[in-house]
């Protein structure tokens, strides 16, 4: 039959009308023409049969990589979580462990401990240990409701639990004895030491409380149980572990755990700490990493890939050495993780992508990758991967180097769209590289640092020469330009050390001392380019006080001092190189504050974007190291 007849139209408009489609396919099909009609429907019926098909390869690549491996917890969580819900009734005996608890975790938690290095944002943690007893308390924010972490804690993670005890040659296995109710249970785990330690138990009980409607109280100690009897084969340990739980913001709970330990039997001091220690202070890190594991990536946001980023590279960095472990680490985290799993299913190409960002390698020769994300290729992905150590060498901050990287190649550009935790995610690791290796920052810092230490002399030396030569005024001049510039660093040293939480004093004196000294410039330097965090109750950071303190030296010494020198250099019959020397360090140095306060601010990725985009843009997206070199030299 002809399809520009009438009678076939009229037949295949009432064929349309006479079948039940939803209202979307309805409107997609309305066409003046019905042969127009079935040809839409036809390409409707094409692309649903392609998208049909890529989502069964990614749910089948899905599969292979381990698919939902905690989907069975995380039903046990919400249902956990639902019980919590329904009121709960304690005993007496109950009710006065859990008092006794909380006086307990009020009097260790008021005790001060010594800061323990942890090497992560994640956590911090402070400990004591005596001959036997090791006390350790614990702070972290774990991204969940407080509901969630104390089904977590109650033991209602199980799958996801033995994973973890299998991964730790430290720990031989958890056992649930009884579960006397929604609010408490009894459980038994036990430890593998190494010989001639005889093997470890605990026997305890946990038991939570809500005290009101955004903090809970977790009670884990020692107890007895009939069905968990000492054994010959282990030594019963003691134990008293506690957590606080309060929420903060909607999915963002502060978590305080505080713990004692008296591992029994003959441990001495140093084996003591070295054993227990580390394992108590990383106690919390399962929390974060389970709900980061089994949080849909639809629900990420930036903190939740900010942390996730932070996981990756604290639990990955010890097998970076080896770039056979590293890998097999890499696609044990990437089948772990859903949100990452999602995304290596689809593409195949993100296990290459983290493995060469986290080997930090940097290549020899300069390429260019300009394949998009459909067609990129593992090899292309590696480069890609690899090509992040390159654009670190000369970055100051983590998220401008990703800034930068996703910039340089199309396909991540594509990635870093369709799935936003990528940049942040990204951005954390890169900034934890580069406080290992800040060759940017640290050039940068010490550079600056140096010229305005080399300034300060040069100028000594030419208030010495002017005093030498009659030139009074212009010497009292710049003394009082370096006088003055000397009470604006002693004024941002004072703002910076009055709210400090510990040593304010001490502090304050000798950042006094460093300013008078002129050694704040190198001092400053130091702490940007070791990485070194802003203090509690600081107000700025190591880089924002020393840039502060720079363009304080730039208004009220350099540049000023530059027109003094000049002036009388012109005035002079006689120039010597002792005048010329620090014009032109000092030309140098106020070029390179200048300079660098410029360009951090025009590459910060937060202000090339939104309100603010229109005043900032200048410096290419890629080159940017040359762009710098030509900043200053035109400068100075």
């Amino acid at each position: 039959m002809d399809l520009c007849t009438p009678a076939f139209n009229n037949q295949l408009a009432a064929l349309i009308q006479s079948v039940d489609l939803p209202p979307s396919i309805s409107h997609f099909l309305a066409a003046p023409d019905p042969a127009e009609a079935m040809i839409k429907l036809s390409k409707l019926l094409v692309a649903s049969a392609y998208k049909i098909r890529e989502e069964a390869k990614i749910s089948q690549a899905d599969e292979e990589l381990g698919g939902d491996a905690y989907g069975d917890d995380v039903v046990e969580m919400n249902g956990a979580v639902a019980a919590m819900k329904q009121p709960q009734v304690y005993t007496q005996e109950e009710t006065e462990r859990l008092d006794q608890a909380l006086v307990t975790f009020n009097e260790i938690g008021a005790k001060k401990l010594k800061n323990y290095r942890t090497n992560t944002k994640l956590h911090s943690a402070e400990c004591t240990v005596g001959d036997a007893l090791v006390t350790v308390r614990v702070k972290a924010e774990v991204r969940a409701e407080p509901e969630g972490i104390v089904a977590y804690t109650m033991g209602h993670a199980p799958k996801y639990t033995a994973a973890g005890i299998e991964a730790r040659s430290s720990s031989l296995g958890l056992n649930i004895i009884e579960r006397a109710s929604d609010h408490s249970l009894y459980a038994q785990t036990t430890y593998k030491f190494p010989a001639p330690l005889q093997n470890r138990d605990l026997c305890n009980i946990h038991m939570w409380r809500r005290l009101d409607n955004s903090t809970y109280f977790v009670m884990q100690q020692s107890f007895p149980h009939v069905s968990c009897p000492v054994t010959a084969d282990f030594t019963r340990m003691t134990t008293v572990r506690h957590f606080m739980i309060t929420k903060v913001a909607p999915r963002l709970s502060r978590v305080e755990m505080l713990c004692q330990l008296d591992m029994n039997g003959s441990v001495g001091r140093r084996l003591n700490r070295l054993l227990t220690v580390p394992t108590l202070t990383v106690s919390l890190l399962g929390t974060q990493r389970f709900f980061a594991a089994t949080r849909s990536p639809d629900q990420y946001d930036e903190g939740d890939a900010k942390e996730l980023g932070r996981l990756l590279f604290f639990g990955l960095k010890k097998h970076r050495k080896n770039e056979s472990d590293l890998r097999n680490e890499v696609d044990a985290v990437i089948a772990k993780y859903s949100v990452l799993r999602a995304c290596q299913a689809k593409h195949r190409i993100l296990d290459e992508i983290l493995l060469n960002v986290l080997n930090n390698k940097m290549l020899k020769n300069a390429f260019t990758v300009r394949s998009p994300l459909v067609a990129l290729t593992g090899n292309e992905a590696r480069r890609i991967g690899k090509s992040l150590a390159n654009i670190l060498l000369c970055s100051t901050t983590g998220e401008i180097a990703v800034d930068e990287w996703v910039i340089t190649f199309p396909a991540l550009s594509e990635l870093a769209d369709e799935r936003p935790w990528f940049r942040h995610a990204f951005g954390e690791i890169a900034t934890e590289l580069l406080g290992e290796a800040s060759f940017g920052v640290k050039f940068r810092a010490c550079l600056g640092a140096g010229l305005s230490i080399m300034d300060l002399f040069s100028d000594g030396a030419v208030v010495t020469e002017y005093f030498i030569t009659g030139e009074n005024d212009a010497a009292w001049a710049l003394l009082a330009m370096v006088g003055v510039n000397t009470l604006c660093q002693l004024g941002i040293t004072i703002i910076q050390t009055s709210g400090l939480k510990k040593d304010k004093r001490k502090t304050m004196a000798l950042e006094f001392l460093a300013v008078v000294a002129f050694l704040k410039p190198g001092i400053d330097a130091y702490r940007v380019s070791s990485g070194a965090e802003q203090q509690p109750g600081a107000p700025m950071s190591p880089m924002f006080e020393m840039t502060l303190s720079r363009c304080s030296e730039l208004v009220f010494e350099a540049l000023p001092g530059m027109v003094l020198q000049s002036v009388v250099l012109l005035r002079k019959k006689e120039k010597t190189m002792t005048a010329i020397g620090s014009l032109l360090i000092s030309a140098a140095s106020a070029s390179m504050t200048s300079t660098t306060s410029f360009f951090d601010a025009d590459v910060d990725p937060s202000r090339r974007g939104g309100a603010t985009s229109e005043w900032f843009g200048l410096i290419p997206d890629q080159g940017r190291t040359l762009a710098f070199v030509n900043i200053f030299v035109i400068s100075s």
